[in-house]
C-alpha cells in the first residue's frame, strides 16, 4: 500500500489497519523469539578451569581423544603448532580421571619431547595388543608411539620403517584400505603421496608406487570414508584454494589402487578442513568443507556417486571457515556442525532435520572469540551421553561441557576381530521411532580423530527398535529393542560385551551380510617367501585356488575345502601359499597367476615373487 493510498483511508479504518499490523508484528516477534530459543535447550558451559585444562596449550591443531589405559573414559592428546607458522610444542597428554577432571601426565608417559609442529595425530591399535597406540604427524616425519599396556609410550617409528619424509607434508592418516583386518597408513606429500600397507602385528610395507596417489597437491587436510557404499574406504583431500589447487576425491578400487573421480563426482572446491558424515539420514556420506579464504561447501551425496553443493540453500554457508567438527550435540537424531573461522568467530549449525541448518552458537553458550582458529573436536569425555567440545585458537583455548537437554541417547563402541581392531570402516545403523541413522567409524576430521564409537541421539524415544552393525569383513550383527541411555560394546567375535537389550536378553542375533563373490590381490606383493590370498563368498561353496606360472604351467593347487558365505581377508582366514610347488620346492622369481573356483564363481589375478 502506498503512502497516498493510506492517507485517503478514513481515520477509523486507519486505526484498525494499524492494530492489525501491530498484532502481526507481535506474532512475528514471538515466532522469532521461539525460533531463537528452540535450540537453546542443549547448553554449553565453559568448564576449562574446573576440568583442569586452564593451562592447556593454544595453537592446537591436533586434538584427539582415546582411552589409552582402558579404564572406560577418554583421555586427551593435544598437538601444538602447524606448518611452521609459530614455535611449536611440546605437546601435552591428559589422563581422564573419571570424575570430570583431567591431569597432565605428559612427562609421566614419556611424551614430553618437542617433536616440532604436530598438525595431525590419532590413536589406533597398530599391533592389535588391545591398547591404542599414538600416531603423530609432523611436517617432515611420521612418529608412532607404542602403548606399553596403559603405562607409558615408546617411540617405535624407526623400527616400523617410518623414515624422514623427502618432501613437505601437512596431513595424513590411517584406515584399512584393503579390508584385510590390518590398519594401513597414508601420508600426503606434495609430489607423490606415501601408502604403507599394514601386514599385521606391527609391520608395514611401502606400496606407494602401486597406489599412485597425490600428484602435486598440498594435502592440507585428508579424511577417509566410503562415499560410494561399496564397502571400502575412499580418500578425500582438501587442498585449499589459497594454494591454487582443487580438492581431490580418490575412489578406492581395491588392491591398493585408487582413481581420481573429483570431476565426475561434481566436486570443485579447495578446503582447509573437511568431514564425511550423513547429515540428511539417507544412508550415504555427505561432505562438509571449510576454506580459510573462500566459502564453505556442503556436498549432498546423491547416492549415484555424485554430489551437489547445497551449502547456501541449507543455511550452512560460512565464509573463511578454518576448522570443523561434526556430531549430534543435542541428541535429536541429526548431525550438527561446529565450525571456526580464521578471523576468530565460532558457529554451531543446528541440523533442523529438514535439510536446513540454523546457527545457534550464541544461544547455546559458545560466545568465546578465538584469535585465528586452529582445532576443535567433539567427544563425550564424561560418559553422560552428550558431546562435549574442545576448541583452540592461536592465542587461547576453551573446553565446553554439554549440560544436555533431556533427549535420549545410545553410544556404541566397536571392537573388530576379523575386521581391524579399531573397527575403522564399520557402519552402525540405528532405527528408532521415525529416525533411521547411520554412523561410519572413520579416522576423523579437522585434524582430530574419532574414537571407535558411534554416538546416536534418539530424541524422546526410549529405545532403539534395532541396531545393525556392518563390519568391513562383511559380517552383520543385529540387536532388537535396545534401551536408551547406555554405552554398549560390541565385539565382532564375541557379540555383546557390555549393555542390555529387551527381547534378546543381551544376546545378539548374528547373521552374515550379503557380500559379493570377490578375489582380492595377494599380500604382500611382490613377496618372498610367502603370501596370503584374500577372498569373499556370496554363498557357501567348496573353494579351490590354483597357481600357474606365466607360461600356464600348474604350479600348486590349494584345496581350501567347504567355506561358509562371508569374507576371508585377514591372515587367519585367507588362503596361504608358501611359495613352493607340489613337490615342496621353492619356485623361482617371476610372474605367477592364481585362479579361484568356488561354486559358479571364478576369478584370477597375478602376483610376483622376488627371490
Amino acid at each position: 500500500m502506498s503512502i497516498m493510498t493510506f492517507l485517503m483511508i478514513p481515520n477509523n479504518q486507519k486505526e484498525k489497519i494499524m492494530q492489525r499490523k501491530l498484532s502481526l508484528l507481535i506474532i512475528l516477534l514471538l515466532i522469532s523469539y521461539t525460533h531463537s530459543t528452540a535450540f537453546s535447550q542443549a547448553i554449553f558451559q565453559n568448564a576449562t578451569k574446573e576440568t583442569g585444562l586452564e593451562n592447556a596449550p593454544s595453537k592446537s591443531s591436533a586434538i584427539v581423544w582415546g582411552d589409552y589405559d582402558n579404564d572406560g573414559d577418554l583421555d586427551l592428546y593435544v598437538g601444538v603448532g602447524s606448518w611452521g607458522a609459530w614455535e611449536p610444542g611440546p605437546d601435552v597428554f591428559y589422563r581422564n580421571n573419571g570424575d570430570g577432571t583431567l591431569t597432565d601426565i605428559t612427562k609421566e608417559v614419556g611424551l614430553n619431547k618437542n617433536i616440532g609442529a604436530c598438525p595431525h595425530a590419532g590413536f589406533f591399535d597398530y599391533d592389535e595388543d588391545g591398547f591404542i597406540d599414538l600416531y603423530l604427524f609432523n611436517d617432515d616425519r611420521v612418529l608412532i608411539y607404542h602403548n606399553e599396556k596403559g603405562k607409558n609410550f615408546t617411540d617405535v617409528s624407526e623400527k616400523l620403517g617410518m623414515k624422514p619424509l623427502q618432501d613437505f607434508s601437512w596431513s595424513g592418516g590411517y584406515a584399512d584400505f584393503d579390508n584385510d583386518g590390518n590398519i594401513d597408513l597414508y601420508i600426503a606429500l606434495y609430489n607423490l603421496d606415501l601408502m604403507y600397507k599394514g601386514n599385521g602385528k606391527g609391520s608395514f610395507t611401502n606400496v606407494s608406487d602401486k597406489a599412485n596417489l597425490g600428484q602435486k597437491n598440498t594435502g592440507v587436510n585428508t579424511v577417509f570414508g566410503d562415499y560410494d557404499n561399496d564397502g571400502d574406504m575412499d580418500i578425500f583431500m582438501a587442498n585449499g584454494f589459497f594454494f591454487g589447487e582443487n580438492a581431490i576425491l580418490y575412489r578406492n578400487d581395491g588392491d591398493f589402487t585408487f582413481t581420481d573421480v573429483t570431476k565426475e563426482s561434481g566436486i570443485s572446491c579447495g578446503g582447509h578442513s573437511a568431514a564425511f558424515f550423513d547429515y540428511d539420514n539417507d544412508g550415504d556420506l555427505d561432505i562438509y568443507i571449510v576454506d580459510g579464504i573462500s566459502s564453505s561447501v556442503l556436498y549432498r551425496n546423491e547416492g549415484n556417486k555424485t554430489f551437489t553443493n547445497v551449502a547456501w540453500d541449507s543455511g550452512a554457508f560460512l565464509p573463511e571457515g578454518e576448522r570443523l567438527t561434526v556430531g549430534d550435540y543435542d541428541n535429536d537424531g541429526y548431525m550438527d556442525i561446529f565450525a571456526m573461522q580464521w578471523s576468530g568467530g565460532v558457529h554451531l549449525f543446528h541440523n533442523n532435520g529438514d535439510g536446513t541448518f540454523t546457527d545457534v552458537a550464541r544461544e547455546s553458550g559458545l560466545t568465546d572469540w578465538f584469535s585465528a582458529a586452529n582445532g576443535c573436536a567433539f567427544a563425550d569425555y564424561d560418559n553422560d551421553g552428550d558431546l562435549d567440545l574442545y576448541a583452540s585458537g592461536s592465542g587461547n583455548m576453551a573446553f565446553y561441557k554439554n549440560e544436555g537437554n533431556g533427549n535420549n541417547w545410545l553410544n556404541i563402541k566397536l571392537i573388530g576381530t576379523a575386521s581391524n581392531k579399531d573397527a575403522i570402516g564399520a557402519r552402525v545403523v540405528v532405527n528408532t521411532g521415525d529416525l533411521s541413522m547411520m554412523r561410519e567409524i572413520n579416522p576423523g576430521c579437522a585434524r582430530g580423530n574419532i574414537v571407535p564409537m558411534a554416538y546416536f541421539g534418539l530424541g524422546k524415544n526410549s529405545a532403539a527398535n534395532s541396531v545393525e552393525i556392518k563390519w568391513p569383513s562383511g559380517r552383520i550383527q543385529t540387536m532388537k529393542d535396545v534401551p536408551a541411555n547406555q554405552i554398549i560394546i560390541f565385539s565382532e567375535a564375541q557379540g555383546l560385551i557390555q549393555g542390555k537389550s529387551v527381547t534378546s536378553q543381551g544376546k545378539l542375533i548374528v547373521t552374515w551380510g550379503k557380500v559379493k563373490d570377490k578375489l582380492y590381490q595377494n599380500y604382500p606383493n611382490p613377496f618372498n617367501p610367502e603370501t596370503w590370498i584374500p577372498y569373499q563368498l556370496e554363498n557357501d561353496a567348496d573353494v579351490e585356488i590354483k597357481i600357474y606360472s606365466a607360461e600356464g604351467r600348474l604350479v600348486r593347487t590349494l584345496n581350501l575345502g567347504r567355506k561358509q558365505a562371508g569374507s576371508y581377508i585377514n591372515q587367519n582366514s585367507s588362503a596361504h601359499w608358501n611359495g613352493k610347488d607340489e613337490s615342496g620346492e621353492q619356485v623361482s622369481s617371476g610372474v605367477y597367476f592364481y585362479v579361484i573356483k568356488a561354486g559358479d564363481f571364478t576369478a584370477s589375478r597375478k602376483m610376483i615373487i622376488l627371490r
